[in-house]
C-alpha cells in the first residue's frame, strides 16, 4: 500500500498529540440511524482525507500515512465513528469522531452540510495527498526563499516574549486541555456588525485584534510583544481547493508589536496588513521546521457561522444543526475560537470558546479572560480611537470572587478585649513548667519568664513608667530582650527596640525623635543618650529582681500603644510606627488560627528584634505554650553553626527572609538548616530557584509566603505554597481576619485583574500611625469611594489574579528592599548630604540577582573642599546601618536632564559602569580561577579580579554566608564565615587555603541521600569539578562525588604525581574510602575521561567491578607545536598591539636564538616570557594570564602524553560534542578496542565547553544509568531514528 508524507498541518497536529476531531449535531425529525450511517460511509468512501491513517514507520522521526479502504476506515477504534443519543421521540444528539489528522474545523462543517444532503461537486479538484505533495514541491521554486525569509523576519526573539501574568505552571502536570465558553450579548453582535460595515473590515479581523490587545495588556513589562498564531484555512484563498476535505487550517504566526499607546483602530489596520502578508506567504510557513514554544502560546481561529436547521435531504421535515465542533490546528496554551450562530430569524449571535492548557490555567482563569475579552471588545467597538492601554477589562465573575475573599468590616466585638500581657499570664499559669524561652546560654520556663517579666514591670511602674510611655531597648538579640519586651508591655508602656548592630548615630537620631521615657540596656554596646533619660542595665539584677514576681493589675486598653518600630524615612530620620494592642491582638489571633502552633513545639527568631519580621512567631509562640528560641546574629549568619544549633534543638516553626535562607541552602548541610514543620518567608521576593530547592530538599515542609508593611502590624496577607505549582511569582491569597486589599489607580479607581496599581490596605491591623502626625497624614487616608474606610498607602505595586489573590510586583516610589529591610533611597541621600564637605548626593540601586540590591551613591564636594573616598566611606559607616551603606563614588557633577532635574537613567548607567570596571587582575592558578568563579557567582558579576575586595564590590554579611557555603562545597573543606572577612579577596583567600585548609581530592557534589549509588566524576584540565554540579538535579537519586585535582592549589602536578596513572591511583584510594567495594560508576569529561579510564583499569586490576564508565568528549592526541619558528612568531604577533608587533619584528633574530635553546614543546611559554622581558605589550590580555594558560596547556598535554590504554572489561559509554568531531585536529583512540564490554556511543550537538549543560546529554546520561545491566547500543545522532 502506497505511503505518503504528512502534510505540514498534519505534522503539527501529530507533534501536539491532539485528540480526535469531534462534531456534535442536533437532529430534529425522524431519520433512521442506518440511513445516517450509510450517508457517512458514502462520504468516507468519497473523500480520501477521511481514510488517511498513520502506518508503522520504524527508523523515522515523523511517521508516514496511507489511505485505507472505506470499510476499514470506520472499523478501527481511532477511525471515523458515529454515536447517537435519543433525547426525545423526534430529536437525536449525534456525536462524530474523526482522526485528528483527517479534519479541521472547515472539513467538519463540510461534513455536517454533506450529511444533511447538500449537493457536492462530483469529485474533489485535488485530493489531500496531492495537496500535500504540491506544498512540498513549492519549496523548490524561486519564491520559496523569499517566503521563508519573510517568516524569519516575522519571528520574535525568545527573550522578547513573556508569559501571561495569569499563567501558573504545575509540576509534572499531565498535558491536557479544557474549554471555557462565553456567549456574546445581542448588543455585542449588533455593534460588531455595524462596526464591520462602517470600517470595511471582517468580524474575524476585529476579534483577532481584540484578542491580541487583551493578551498584551495581561503580559508583564512596559511594552510587551507577542506572537499570535492566526489559524487560517487556505481553502478560503484558492477556489480550486474550496471543495477539498482534510486538515488545511494552519497557524500563521503574526508578530504583535503595537505599543500600548496605539489606538485600537491603528492596531486593527496593522492586523489587516499582517493578515494580508501572511496569506501571501502562507505556503512557506513552518513546512519542515518546528515552532518555538514561546511562539506557540497563543492562537486565534475564526470558527465561521455554524449551520443551524439544515434541511435533511430525503427526510421530510428533519433538520440538522451544528452544536459544537473541535479540531484545533495545534496544542496552544490558549486558543480563542470565535464562532457565530443564527436563529430562525437570521439574527447572528457570537460565541467565544477558549481552549486552555490545564497545566497552566484554571477554568476560573479562562472565564475571567473571556469576560475581560468581551469588555475590551465592546469598548473598542464603541470608540476605536481609544488607546489599547485605556480599554476596560471588566470581569463580573472576578468582582464576585474578590467580594467573597475580602475581609469584612466589623463593628466592635462584644467579647471584652484582653491585651497580650494578660493573655500571656494565663498561658504561663497553664504551662508553668514547660520551657518558654531559650538562647545560647539560658533557658526559662513559663513560670520563670512570667516572674522575671513581672519583676521588671514592677520596677518600671515604680519609676513612673506606664500607659503611652515609650521604653527604648538597646539589647543584644537574646532571652533578656524578650524578658524586657514583656516587662514593658506588662507595665502598660510601649517598647521601642533599637538594633545594637547599627551605628550609634542612627540610634541616637531615633531616640531624639521618639523621646522615650526610659532606656533599658545590657552593656553590649554604647547606647544612645538623652539629657535626663533614666536607664537600667539588665545585668544589674539587684536593681530590679528584688521586686515581687506577681503581675501588676493595671488595665491595658485596646487603643493603648504596644510598641514603636522605626523604618527608613525619606527625610533622613527613621519613621516611628505606633502599633496598638488591638492591632497586635488581631494579628496574633489570625496567625494562631492559621499556623495551629502546638504546646511544646519550637519556634526560632533568627532576625533582628528591631524589625517586626521576627514578631510573626514571637507573640503566637508565647500564647500557644511553645518553646521560643532566640538565635544570636553570629549563629544565624553561619550556616554550619545554625545547622549545629538545630541538631541540638530541632526547630518546628521558622520565619526568615529568603536571602538568609538562600545563604543557608548553599551549605552542604542545607537540609539541617530547615525547620521540621513550617517555614514562613517574608520581607522580599522568593525566586523560583529557591522554591525549587525547598521542594527538592524538604517536600513535606509547609511553606508560607507572608507579606505586610510594619504600618499594618507585621503581616496582612499569606499564601501556603502548593507543591504541585511551579511558582514564578508567589501569590498572596489569604487575607488575615478582617483585612481588605484595594488596588487603586492614580485617580483612586479600582483596577481590573491583571493590571498593575498601587496597593492600599484596610482593616483592624492598621497602625495608629507615625509618631510624627504629618507623616501619618501622608500615608493614611480615607477610601475615595468608601466613606469611613481608613486606608494605608503601601507604595507597593501589585496586580490581582483571577482568583482574587495578589502578586507584589514592585514599588511606586524610591523605596527598595535590601535583605528584608525597607530602605528609602532618599533617607540615604539625606544622611550623606550631612557629611562635611559634601555638596550634592544622588543614590541609585542596581539589582544584581534575585536578592542582591547594590546601592551606589554619587557625591560632589563643595567648592575648595577636599575629601578622600576612604574618609567619606568611614563617615558613612558611622551614620548608616550595613544594609543601607552604599558604594561611594566622587564625581565632578551629577547628570541632569534638560529641565534641570536629576537624570536617574544616566545615574543607573554610571552604577553599571562601576561594576564593569572590576576583574582586571586575572587568576594565575587553577585555585584562583575556581575562587574567582565562586566570588563572581555570589556577587552576581560577570567576573572579579583576584585583588578585588569582596565587600567593596557590594558583598555584605549575608553574602559572606553564601560565599562561605559555596566555597565549602567547591573545595570540599570546612570554610568558616570569618575566613571571608579575614581574606576578602581571591588572592588572599587562595593564600589562606594553601596555609590553613587541607583540600581533599574527594568533593561531595550533591546532598541527596543516594538511592541508586555513587557516581564519581573526574576533574577536567581546570582541576576543579564545579561543572558536574549541573547533574545534581537530573541525577537526584544518585550521590555525586567529584575528584578534584591534587594539584589544585599548586597549579601543576607534584613530582611523582605527574602522570595519569599516578593521579588515578590517588583518586582510586579516595573513592574507595567512600565506597570500599564495587560495583563502581565512573564519569569523566575532557581530561577527566582519561583519568576515569585509568581509574577503571586500576579498579578492575584490583578485582573490583566497574558497572559504568562514561567518557565525555575526551581526546588523547597531544596538539602539535607550531611547525616552524615563523608560524609560531606569526601566531604570537596576532596577540600584540600595533606598536609591539613592530618591535617584535625587529627582534626576530634575538627571539630565534632564545628559542632554539629549547625543545619545540617549550617554545610558546618561553616566547611569552621572553617577549614580556622585552617590554612587548599584549592587546586586551595580561602576561600573567597568558603565561598561566600556556602553563596549564603544557601541564595538560604532558599528562595526556602519559596515557597508556589497556583493555577493560566494563561497559563503555562515549559521548562526543559535535563541534569536537568537526575540528581539524580531532583525534581519539579506537575506543571500541579498549573494552571487551558493550560500547554505546552518542554525538551531542554541542561545543566541548558546554556539553555537560546540554539537556540532550543529561537525558542520555540518565537513560544510560537507568539501563545498567542491559546490553543495548544507542543510535548516534547521525543514524536514522
Amino acid at each position: 500500500m502506497e505511503q505518503f508524507q504528512l502534510s505540514p498541518q498534519q505534522r503539527l497536529r501529530w507533534q501536539s498529540g491532539l485528540p480526535a476531531a469531534s462534531l456534535t449535531l442536533d437532529l430534529h425529525g425522524t431519520v433512521e440511524p442506518a440511513d445516517l450511517r450509510r450517508r457517512l460511509q458514502a462520504l468516507v468512501a468519497r473523500h480520501e482525507a477521511l481514510r488517511l491513517r498513520l502506518c508503522p514507520s520504524p527508523g523515522l522521526r515523523v511517521p508516514l500515512q496511507q489511505v485505507v479502504p472505506p470499510n476499514e476506515a470506520m472499523q478501527v477504534e481511532d477511525g471515523v465513528r458515529l454515536d447517537g443519543q435519543a433525547l426525545a421521540a423526534d430529536r437525536q444528539r449525534l456525536h462524530l469522531q474523526l482522526p485528528a489528522l483527517s479534519a479541521d474545523r472547515g472539513t467538519l462543517l463540510r461534513l455536517a452540510r454533506a450529511l444533511a444532503g447538500e449537493v457536492q461537486p462530483d469529485d474533489e479538484d485535488m485530493s489531500y495527498t496531492q495537496y500535500s505533495a504540491w506544498l512540498y514541491e513549492l519549496q523548490g521554486e524561486d519564491d520559496a526563499e523569499l517566503g521563508r525569509r519573510y517568516w524569519r523576519e516575522q519571528a520574535l526573539g525568545e527573550h522578547e516574549q513573556v508569559e501571561l501574568t495569569y499563567r501558573e505552571a504545575r509540576v509534572r502536570a499531565e498535558p491536557g486541555h479544557l474549554k471555557a465558553q462565553l456567549d456574546g450579548t445581542p448588543e455585542l453582535a449588533a455593534k460588531l456588525d455595524a462596526f464591520c460595515q462602517r470600517h470595511q473590515v471582517t468580524p474575524a479581523e476585529v476579534l483577532l485584534t481584540a484578542w491580541c490587545a487583551l493578551l498584551q495588556r495581561l503580559s508583564p513589562g512596559e511594552a510587551p510583544v507577542l506572537t499570535m498564531n492566526w489559524v487560517h484555512d487556505c481553502r478560503d484563498d484558492y477556489e480550486e481547493l474550496a471543495g477539498c476535505w482534510g486538515a488545511f487550517a494552519k497557524p500563521l504566526p503574526l508578530a504583535w508589536r503595537f505599543p500600548l499607546q496605539s489606538r485600537f483602530g491603528e492596531a486593527l489596520d496593522g492586523v489587516q496588513r499582517l493578515c494580508d502578508r501572511a496569506r501571501e506567504w502562507q505556503e512557506y510557513c513552518a513546512i519542515v521546521s518546528d515552532p518555538s514554544p514561546s511562539a506557540s502560546r497563543y492562537g486565534f481561529e475564526w470558527g465561521s457561522v455554524l449551520p443551524q436547521a439544515l434541511p435533511m435531504a430525503g427526510a421530510s421535515g428533519a433538520t440538522l444543526s451544528v452544536l459544537e465542533l473541535d479540531s484545533p490546528a495545534q496544542a496552544f496554551e490558549l486558543l480563542l475560537t470565535a464562532e457565530a450562530l443564527t436563529d430562525e430569524h437570521g439574527t447572528i449571535a457570537y460565541r467565544f470558546n477558549l481552549a486552555f492548557e490545564t497545566a497552566g490555567y484554571s477554568l476560573q482563569t479562562a472565564l475571567v479572560l473571556l469576560e475581560q475579552y468581551r469588555s475590551l471588545l465592546l469598548a473598542a467597538l464603541d470608540d476605536p480611537e481609544q488607546a489599547l492601554a485605556a480599554l476596560p477589562l471588566h470581569s463580573p465573575s472576578f468582582d464576585a470572587t474578590l467580594a467573597a475573599v475580602q475581609g469584612t468590616r466589623t463593628e466592635a466585638s462584644a467579647t471584652p478585649f484582653v491585651a497580650f500581657p494578660q493573655r500571656f499570664s494565663q498561658q504561663a499559669a497553664r504551662f508553668a513548667k514547660r520551657l518558654a524561652l531559650c538562647d545560647a546560654t539560658r533557658q526559662l520556663t513559663y513560670a520563670e519568664l512570667e516572674a522575671r517579666s513581672n519583676q521588671l514591670a514592677r520596677y518600671l511602674n515604680a519609676r513612673g513608667i506606664g500607659t503611652e510611655d515609650r521604653v527604648a531597648l538597646h539589647l543584644e538579640r537574646n532571652a533578656d530582650a524578650i524578658v524586657a519586651m514583656l516587662g514593658v508591655l506588662k507595665c502598660g508602656a510601649a517598647f521601642l527596640p533599637l538594633d545594637v548592630q547599627q551605628p550609634l548615630a542612627r540610634n541616637q537620631a531615633i531616640i531624639e525623635a521618639a523621646r522615650p521615657a526610659f532606656l533599658i540596656v545590657d552593656g553590649s554596646a554604647t547606647p544612645p543618650a538623652l539629657p535626663g533619660l533614666e536607664s537600667l542595665d539588665l545585668g544589674d539584677a539587684q536593681r530590679w529582681q528584688d521586686r515581687p514576681d506577681s503581675p501588676l493589675t493595671l488595665p491595658i486598653a485596646a487603643h493603648n500603644a504596644a510598641y514603636v518600630l522605626h523604618t527608613s524615612g525619606s527625610t533622613g530620620t527613621p519613621k516611628g510606627v505606633v502599633i496598638e494592642h488591638r492591632q497586635l491582638g488581631s494579628y496574633v489571633d489570625s496567625l494562631l488560627r492559621r499556623l495551629a502552633l502546638a504546646p511544646g513545639e519550637r519556634s526560632a527568631l533568627v532576625t533582628s528584634l528591631a524589625a517586626d519580621l521576627s514578631y510573626t512567631l514571637l507573640f503566637p509562640a508565647l500564647l500557644s505554650g511553645g518553646e521560643l528560641h532566640v538565635v544570636d546574629k553570629a549563629t544565624s549568619l553561619d550556616a554550619a553553626a545554625w545547622a549545629a544549633y538545630q541538631a541540638r534543638h530541632p526547630i518546628d516553626h521558622l520565619k526568615t527572609v529568603p536571602s538568609l535562607l538562600d545563604a543557608w541552602l548553599g551549605h552542604s548541610a542545607a537540609v539541617a538548616t530547615l525547620p521540621r514543620r513550617q517555614l514562613i518567608l517574608g520581607g522580599e521576593h522568593s525566586p523560583q530557584r529557591l522554591l525549587q530547592s525547598l521542594r527538592r530538599l524538604a517536600p513535606d515542609l509547609a511553606v508560607y509566603n507572608h507579606y505586610g508593611p510594619t504600618e499594618t502590624t507585621i503581616g496582612v496577607l499569606m499564601h501556603r505554597l502548593d507543591p504541585a505549582i511551579e511558582y514564578r511569582h508567589l501569590p498572596l491569597d489569604d487575607r488575615l481576619d478582617g483585612m481588605r486589599t484595594y488596588l487603586l489607580d492614580e485617580q483612586g479607581n479600582p483596577v481590573a485583574p491583571g493590571q498593575a496599581a498601587e496597593l492600599y490596605l484596610a482593616g483592624p491591623q492598621l497602625a495608629r500611625g507615625y509618631l510624627d502626625e504629618r507623616q501619618t497624614d501622608e500615608r493614611f487616608r480615607d477610601h475615595p469611594q468608601r466613606p469611613g474606610e481608613r486606608l494605608y498607602r503601601t507604595g507597593d505595586r501589585a496586580r490581582y489574579r483571577p482568583d482574587g489573590s495578589l502578586q507584589i510586583i514592585g514599588r511606586a516610589d524610591r523605596q527598595v528592599k535590601v535583605r528584608g529591610f525597607r530602605v528609602e533611597l532618599d533617607d540615604i541621600e539625606a544622611q550623606l548630604a550631612r557629611l562635611p564637605g559634601v555638596a550634592q548626593v544622588a543614590v541609585t540601586c542596581v539589582a544584581r540577582g534575585p536578592f542582591d540590591q547594590q546601592l551606589f551613591a554619587f557625591l560632589t564636594l563643595e567648592h575648595d573642599q577636599a575629601g578622600t573616598l576612604a574618609r567619606l566611606q568611614a563617615l558613612a559607616q558611622e551614620r548608616l546601618p550595613e544594609h543601607m551603606l552604599p558604594t561611594l563614588r566622587l564625581v565632578d557633577a551629577l547628570p541632569l536632564l534638560g529641565n534641570g532635574k536629576l537624570d536617574r537613567k544616566t545615574l543607573a548607567q554610571w552604577a553599571e559602569q562601576v561594576l564593569e570596571h572590576v576583574g582586571d587582575s586575572l587568576p594565575r592558578t587553577p585555585l584562583e580561577q575556581l575562587l574567582a568563579e565562586v566570588w563572581a557567582s555570589v556577587l552576581g558579576l560577570e567576573r572579579v579580579g583576584i585583588e578585588d575586595d569582596f565587600f567593596a564590590l557590594g558583598g555584605h554579611s549575608l553574602a559572606a554566608v553564601k560565599l562561605a557555603s559555596r566555597l565549602q562545597n567547591a573545595l570540599g573543606a570546612p570554610v568558616p564565615v570569618n575566613a571571608v572577612f579575614d581574606a576578602p579577596s581571591v588572592a588572599r583567600f587562595a593564600e589562606l587555603v594553601q596555609a590553613r585548609l587541607q583540600l581533599s581530592p574527594l568533593v561531595q557534589l550533591s546532598r541527596t541521600e543516594a538511592t541508586k549509588g555513587n557516581l564519581f566524576c573526574f576533574h577536567p584540565s581546570t582541576g576543579h569539578v564545579q561543572d558536574y554540579r549541573a547533574l545534581a538535579e537530573p541525577l537526584a537519586d544518585w550521590s555525586l562525588w567529584g575528584l578534584q585535582a591534587t594539584y589544585l592549589a599548586e597549579g601543576s602536578p607534584l613530582p611523582g604525581r605527574d602522570s595519569l596513572d599516578a593521579l588515578a591511583a590517588v583518586y582510586v584510594e579516595q573513592l574507595r574510602r567512600q565506597q570500599p567495594q564495587g560495583p563502581y560508576h565512573l564519569l569523566g569529561w575532557s581530561l577527566g575521561g582519561l583519568l576515569a579510564f585509568c581509574a577503571a583499569a586500576q579498579l578492575e586490576e584490583a578485582g573490583q567491578e566497574v558497572a559504568f564508565l562514561g567518557i565525555v568528549d575526551s581526546q588523547t592526541q597531544r596538539s602539535a607545536p607550531a611547525e616552524t619558528f615563523e608560524q609560531l612568531l606569526q601566531a604570537a604577533a596576532e596577540r600584540l598591539d600595533t606598536d609591539s608587533q613592530r618591535r617584535l619584528s625587529a627582534l626576530t633574530e634575538a627571539a630565534r636564538a632564545h628559542l632554539l635553546e629549547r625543545t619545540p614543546d617549550e617554545w610558546p611559554l618561553a616566547l611569552a616570557q621572553w617577549a614580556r622581558q622585552q617590554g612587548v605589550q599584549l592587546a586586551g590580555d595580561s602576561w600573567e594570564q597568558l603565561e598561566y594558560r600556556l602553563r596549564q596547556h603544557g601541564h595538560t598535554q604532558a599528562l595526556i602524553g602519559t596515557f597508556r590504554p589497556v583493555t577493560l572489561r566494563c561497559p563503555l559509554h562515549l559521548w562526543w560534542a559535535s563541534a569536537t568531531l568537526e575540528s581539524e585536529d580531532f583525534s581519539a583512540p579506537d575506543w571500541s578496542r579498549l573494552s571487551q564490554g558493550p560500547i554505546n556511543e552518542r554525538v551531542i550537538p554541542a561545543q566541548h565547553l558546554d556539553i555537560l549543560r546540554q539537556d540532550e546529554w543529561q537525558q542520555s546520561l540518565v537513560e544510560s544509568l537507568a539501563a545498567l545491566g542491559t546490553n543495548r547500543r544507542e543510535p548516534s545522532n547521525d543514524e536514522t531514528i
